[in-house]
Formats: structure tokens, sequence, C-alpha cells
């Protein structure tokens, strides 16, 4: 049970086949090449999207039938998390946010007015990386590991930072805008936001610790699930995590910023 238990968990991390559909389609209409039809056979029109994706994924020019729940009709593509087409997709858009010599059509940035917020609120993509030492028989090695972490508060400004809960955060990633707001007000909010991280270092760094400590204690209950002896863990999380994506949201409405 406790082996089924993180496995469970780890598979929410990685996402289902809800989210690889959602990403796929997103990021084909931001590449204008939106997918055709509807149900659960969509149309990809690989001739549309941009040479590097195509010869990443390993298309031709000719229209696919694709899908992403199985199963699905004869000659239909199954587009799961680890097909190249979501790789190449996401190798795309990264690429492109990260590089400030590129014009992408993701961004490591962005602010915008959300009746999913009622006061001020700023989301961060974090890189947390720690290292996970294993000792058995007298002898230790060390692994490198990685993942992306959510996290997010309200208020701050001159104040203490009120942090939200990760499921909170993750879900106001898909916060729907509600209007337009001036380019030079969304460059304030930003410069403002971006101000505050320097000051959020302790905050930064405990949620950081914190994540490697679950992870720590993920692999003690694996280890000790298995009935495992002679072997010791040790984690170390490498401070301060990478700043990767900031997001402000700010309340419907025109409230005061």
């Amino acid at each position: 049970d406790e082996v089924k238990q993180e496995l469970r968990e780890a598979a929410a991390a990685l996402g289902d086949a809800r989210d690889v559909a959602r990403f796929v389609r997103d990021a084909c209409v931001r590449l204008s090449a939106p997918l055709d039809g509807g149900g659960e056979v969509r149309q990809l029109v690989p001739a549309l999207l941009p040479a590097p994706v195509r010869e990443r994924a390993g298309l031709g020019e000719r229209a696919l039938p694709i899908g992403f729940d199985l199963p699905l009709p004869d000659r239909v593509t199954h587009i799961a998390r680890t097909h190249p087409l979501v790789e190449a997709l996401g190798a795309y858009l990264t690429e492109g946010a990260l590089d400030a010599g590129l014009e992408g059509v993701a961004a490591r940035c962005g602010a915008l007015r959300t009746t999913a917020v009622t006061r001020r609120t700023v989301i961060l993509l974090l890189r947390a990386r720690m290292h996970l030492d294993v000792t058995r028989g007298g002898v230790t090695g060390s692994l490198l590991a990685e993942e992306c972490i959510t996290a997010g508060y309200s208020g701050a400004g001159g104040g203490a930072p009120t942090w939200l809960d990760w499921d909170e955060a993750e879900r106001l990633l898909s916060a729907a805008p509600s209007g337009n707001v001036p380019p030079g007000q969304r460059e304030r909010w930003l410069r403002d936001a971006l101000g505050e991280v320097e000051r959020l270092g302790d905050g930064l760094a405990e949620i950081a610790q914190g994540r490697a400590e679950e992870v720590l204690a993920a692999h003690r209950r694996v280890r000790a699930a298995a009935r495992l002896r002679g072997v010791d863990y040790r984690v170390r999380a490498v401070l301060p995590p990478d700043l990767l994506g900031l997001y402000v949201l700010m309340p419907a409405g025109g409230a005061p910023a």
C-alpha cells in the first residue's frame, strides 16, 4: 500500500491524458496550428507547425489523426506524455521562453486581471534541485535530482507575504484573464514583483528544503515497505531554487494594485 501511494503521487506529478491533451491543444493554437475536429479524434496538420517541431517529432507534412485517450480507432496515433510530439512542443516552447534572443510564444513573466483572485497574487515557477546521498555497505553515492515546483503568495508589497498551499498555486496557473491590461501597467506590476522576489530568500529556501524533506520521507517509506536493510538516504537541497517563471494575478474590476 505504501508503494502504491508513492506511485500514485508520481503519476499525479507527471500528468495524465487530460494534461497532455490540454498542453498539445494550447501549444498548437499558440503556434498557429490548431487541431481540427472534435471528440476523441483530432486532425493535426504538421505542415503548419514550425520546422524544428516537425523535425524533432519525426513528422511529415501530411495531416495526422491523433487522440489522447485509449482505446482509439485503427490508424489513429495515440499521443501520450512521452510521445515525440509532446517532447518537441515542450522543448520548442521552453527554449523560446528561456532564450532572451528569441521571440517565443511562451513567456517567463506575465500579468493579468482575473476573477480567480480577490487580492494581488504572485505565482512562481521554481526549479528545485537536490542531492540524494545513498549509503550502502559503507559506500556513499550521490545523485542529482530536480523538479519544478509551483509556489505562490498573496499580499506582500511592503509587508510579509501570505504563502498559498501548493494545490491553490497550481490551480491559479490556469486563471483566465478578465480584461485587457495597459502594457505600462503590466510592466510596473512585473517590476514590483521581481523586486519582491529578491527579498523572499528565506521563504523560497524553506519551500525548497521542505520539498527535499518530502523526497527523503518518500524514499524512507518505500525502503521500509520493501524491508530493505543496510541502506541510508540523505537529501541536501541546493539553495536557492531557480526562478523559471513569475506571473502576477490582479483582482478583476480595476481593484487597487
